[in-house]
């Protein structure tokens, strides 16, 4: 099939995916066939799994990855039992259509092109479900950032990021270019946490309708567009939630600061994400192991607002979906 033919193929499937609103699955990787070597372990087989129920359900959904053309690793074991690594890779458009869209994210002051694939999950009962996957690997860009979505965890802390900011931010800006319309943003782990900010960045209010000492940004609003899946773990005994704070102060080499906006989001501890204890370990005496983090109406009201334009996405963002183009 040639590359026109299999674009006018994703265009038009894509359309069909446009009727209804959607959940955005958000996950670093995900097991789609073992053929496609997008996953390593639990994480993307329950991520895989999540979609797979979604179509069986006829739940609408819409799945955001990276591609990870050179997989995780494929293991091998020397003569004296030791484990080498060796790249594992695959073919996206053997199994996948090119999306119809590219955006752009801002990273160490470039931009850094972003386009995609769509691959289509079928259920056992006939419902379908797109999965977007991520990729760099594009003509527009130079070589080392055409690699920041080749190997699943793979590099330093610096790549790690720059992933994070392409699956979190560039994942929000891809959707927003291909027209989809967002009900919900369920981050699968923290990696696409970076996704919050472009969603700060949408619900901003204008600058003229604030009031002295007040936040620029809808916390609350984008608060209640997210949800996030975590892994459980103990901490002096007791079980708590792990759950990313965002803070550009600790980012590895200033990539935070320097890559992802000029005028960096500062969210205050009353903010987007933070530990909440479950079971026998809540705030007060709770005991009923209710995720007061994940449950607005267990959360103190916000202060009555008068209601406010929202302010456009600012530059770093609009950069995003207005430079969305046709796929070469």
């Amino acid at each position: 099939m040639s590359a026109d033919v299999r674009g006018a193929v994703a265009r038009e499937d894509w359309a069909g995916f446009l009727t209804s609103r959607r959940i955005g699955y958000f996950s670093m990787e995900i097991a789609l066939k073992s053929e496609i070597p997008t996953y390593s372990g639990g994480l993307g087989v329950l991520a895989g799994d999540t979609v797979r129920s979604a179509a069986d359900l006829r739940i609408p959904m819409v799945a955001v990855s990276l591609v990870s053309r050179k997989g995780y690793f494929r293991q091998e074991i020397d003569a004296q039992g030791r484990q080498i690594e060796h790249p594992d890779p695959w073919d996206p458009s053997r199994y996948a259509y090119p999306l119809p869209a590219k955006i752009v994210v801002p990273i160490e002051g470039r931009d850094v092109w972003v386009g995609g694939w769509l691959y289509v999950l079928e259920g056992v009962g006939g419902g379908r479900e797109p999965v977007i996957l991520l990729d760099t690997d594009l003509p527009e860009n130079r070589d080392d950032d055409r690699r920041i979505t080749d190997s699943l965890y793979g590099g330093d802390a610096a790549y790690r990021l720059k992933q994070e900011i392409v699956l979190g931010i560039g994942g929000v800006r891809m959707l927003d270019a291909l027209g989809s319309r967002i009900s919900l943003y369920h981050l699968n782990e923290g990696h696409s946490a970076l996704l919050t900010l472009q969603l700060l960045l949408r619900h901003a209010y204008e600058p003229d309708d604030l009031r002295p000492g007040e936040p620029r940004y809808d916390v609350p609003r984008v608060r209640d567009l997210c949800l996030i899946g975590v892994v459980l773990f103990q901490v002096g005994g007791r079980r708590r939630e792990t759950v990313l704070i965002v803070d550009g102060s600790k980012s590895s080499n200033g990539i935070f600061t320097a890559c992802c906006f000029c005028d960096p989001l500062a969210v205050d501890n009353g903010g987007l994400v933070q530990s909440a204890p479950l079971a026998g370990g809540g705030p007060a005496g709770r005991v009923d192991g209710h995720n007061d983090r994940l449950c607005g109406a267990c959360a103190p009201p916000p202060r009555p607002r008068p209601r406010r334009r929202a302010a456009a996405d600012g530059p770093a963002a609009a950069v995003g979906t207005a430079a969305a183009r046709p796929c070469s």
